[in-house]
């Protein structure tokens, strides 16, 4: 089998990207859900020097164990 290697194909956007954009556009106490792992939320904010609180909505989705969470800006 082999793979036909193509040009100028544009990347999917990564889940990290929106989520940092939301963060940037969320005023304090504005909520969003996102899924992901929870460390990597924290990091991200982290990242992107917010304060947030995190609540999880929902248990494990799929086969990863990825989780969906709330979470609000909160300074």
């Amino acid at each position: 089998m082999s793979l036909l290697i193509e040009d100028s194909v544009p990347l999917p956007e990564p889940d990290y990207a929106r989520l940092c954009d939301a963060f940037r556009e969320m005023k304090i106490g504005q909520s969003v859900v996102f899924t992901g792992s929870h460390c990597y939320i924290h990091a991200l904010a982290a990242n992107c020097a917010i304060r947030i609180k995190v609540r999880a909505l929902s248990g494990k989705i799929a086969l990863r164990g990825l989780k969906e969470y709330r979470i609000w800006r909160t300074a």
